[in-house]
């Protein structure tokens, strides 16, 4: 099964609340106390609740945001806030779609949120260079949502999970990298795959940004 068929929405309705409690419970330096209804409805809910003529015009709202947090003017120590909200505001697009019963924009920004995750993690440990444009420099992050590898992505990452629950599915991170190589029509390299495997094992709330 490939991403974006035959997904159900009750499950990634889950695992997009999945993501967000991960940004939830690792806040950015000075951001407010907030419970996790009030963080919701901060940065969630007024992406989730505007509407839009594609997901095209959602991300293009967010890369100009991003663009201005980036001219200079912000300090480098609130960038990671912005990269936050960013992501919340990936999942809200992704709950808008949702709603609306269209599966293959929704499957896409979850994608995108993982991928903003990962991201995340890259500019943590990131020796130079602003942390922001990293993060959405050149329209990256709606080229990651438009990237159907970056939702293969997620696909072998959910696989991975449920190998988790059940280890009898794969005998070795390098069978279960053959199995997805044959379920995913854009991924090509086994031993990529297995790298992500030792990542996931280290941290496991990541789709690594390459």
């Amino acid at each position: 099964m490939r991403p974006g068929q035959k997904q159900k929405l009750l499950p990634l309705a889950i695992r997009l609340y999945g993501v967000l409690d991960a940004v939830y419970d690792d806040p950015p330096s000075g951001f407010p106390l907030l419970s996790p209804k009030e963080f919701k409805a901060k940065y969630v809910l007024p992406w989730r609740d505007v509407k839009y003529t594609s997901s095209d015009e959602a991300l293009a709202r967010l890369e100009r945001m991003l663009a201005e947090a980036d001219d200079g003017q912000l300090p480098e120590a609130q960038h990671d806030g912005v990269i936050v909200e960013s992501i919340c505001a990936v999942i809200g697009i992704a709950l808008h779609y949702l709603r609306r019963g269209d599966r293959e924009e929704a499957w896409s920004m979850f994608a995108l949120a993982q991928h903003g995750l990962g991201m995340r993690d890259s500019a943590d440990v990131a020796s130079s260079g602003s942390a922001l444009s990293l993060f959405g420099s050149k329209g990256g992050f709606a080229k990651a949502a438009k990237d159907p590898r970056q939702r293969e992505k997620a696909f072998v990452k959910d696989c991975w999970k449920a190998w988790q629950d059940d280890p009898s599915r794969y005998p070795s991170k390098a069978e279960f990298a053959r199995d997805m190589l044959k379920k995913c029509e854009h991924l090509v390299s086994a031993q990529k795959i297995e790298k992500w495997c030792k990542t996931w094992e280290d941290n496991p709330h990541t789709v690594p940004a390459e």
